[in-house]
């Protein structure tokens, strides 16, 4: 998982590569190095530092997330469809911890719709989605998003939260 600056850094190193392997008419490295650097050009508009962020939450590192996050709302439009998905997954529980309820349902359901990886998951944006109607008084709502998040199959501590709400229901 490599941040931007290792990506940009990464892919200069192998256009100079490319270019010195050319130089000295050392085609098959050269290409080798173009290669390389393509692959990475890709990799940085595809994939972006969405795992890398998603992994900082999980280590408990939020403020290293966020920053790895911003750097992908640029190139936000050009992700691969399951690193789009982490992209809205994480810009909702970003949002949810500054108490901006609407700007996280927008982005939980943006999170659906881009397919995210794991059913855990899934049930977690269910979940978030499910507090957030509550909290507005919605309560057919929450309830058919809890219900969901019963549905797909979650880790035990994500059932225990499941099993909390439904008992606020």
């Amino acid at each position: 998982m490599l941040t931007k600056k290792m990506r940009i850094l990464l892919m200069i190193t192998a256009v100079i590569l490319t270019a010195i392997a050319f130089v000295f008419q050392d085609y098959f490295r050269g290409t080798i190095y173009l290669a390389i650097g393509m692959v990475l050009f890709y990799g940085y508009f595809s994939a972006g530092s969405v795992y890398t962020a998603l992994n900082c939450v999980k280590k408990g590192r939020i403020e290293k997330a966020k920053i790895l996050l911003a750097e992908n709302d640029k190139i936000s439009s050009h992700l691969m469809r399951q690193h789009k998905a982490y992209y809205y997954f994480l810009k909702g529980f970003f949002a949810m911890e500054e108490k901006n309820e609407d700007e996280a349902e927008s982005f939980f359901l943006q999170a659906l719709e881009n397919g995210m990886k794991t059913e855990n998951d899934k049930a977690m944006i269910c979940l978030n989605l499910s507090k957030i109607y509550y909290n507005r008084h919605e309560i057919e709502k929450a309830r058919q998003y809890i219900n969901m998040a019963k549905q797909y199959e979650h880790k035990h501590e994500v059932g225990k939260l499941i099993t909390e709400m439904k008992k606020k229901l």
